[in-house]
């Protein structure tokens, strides 16, 4: 059973979905065009951080009604709708396994939507099979030194940060690494 506030948010998300997503989502189809507005949208409303802990900024909404909040975003545009379930995706990467400082420092960025995450896993030749990578990253001192070609990444051109997959180490399953690369990282 849903409080009283989870109740209220799905009504926000479905009004916002009808009255501004939706009357949107024709025009950036048509004209092949990043809704960074509605992901701006998204932002304000603090709908970029639902399921993430209050104590690190988030909503610290259930999967139930994350995925409720989804539905209705993609019922008035898909592309909103995936685009914030990828956004979740890799800030949930960020979440559970950068580094404290990175953490500290990224983790905020994400979750009020000031910064959009992409997601980096496929590649031409394996598709989002991630024991088939073949995109390397070897350490350069403090660094990495990333090898390879990433394809089909979600706000590619249009994200503040990549949360990109490599292989890391020979073992085919557990020798893959998440490295999280802001956008002005060379």
């Amino acid at each position: 059973m849903k409080t009283q506030e989870q109740q209220a948010l799905l009504h926000l998300v479905r009004e916002v979905s009808r009255r501004q997503i939706a009357p949107r989502a024709q025009q950036h189809e048509t004209e092949a065009t990043f809704p960074s507005e509605l992901f701006a949208l998204l932002a304000e409303l603090d709908l970029l951080g639902l399921p993430f802990a209050t104590e690190d900024g988030g909503g610290g909404q259930p999967s139930t009604v994350v995925c409720q909040v989804l539905a209705e975003l993609s019922r008035a545009f898909l592309a909103i709708g995936l685009g914030a379930s990828v956004h979740l995706l890799a800030t949930g990467v960020v979440a559970e396994n950068a580094a404290d400082e990175v953490r500290a420092d990224i983790l905020p960025r994400l979750i009020s939507g000031e910064w959009l995450a992409a997601y980096s896993l496929s590649e031409p030749d394996s598709g989002s099979d991630a024991a088939a990578l073949t995109t390397r990253a070897e350490r350069d001192g403090d660094s990495y030194l990333v090898t390879g070609t990433k394809a089909w990444v979600t706000h590619a051109g249009h994200a503040d940060c990549y949360v990109m997959f490599c292989r890391t180490g020979p073992h085919r399953t557990r020798g893959i690494t998440a490295l999280l690369a802001p956008v002005d990282t060379s």
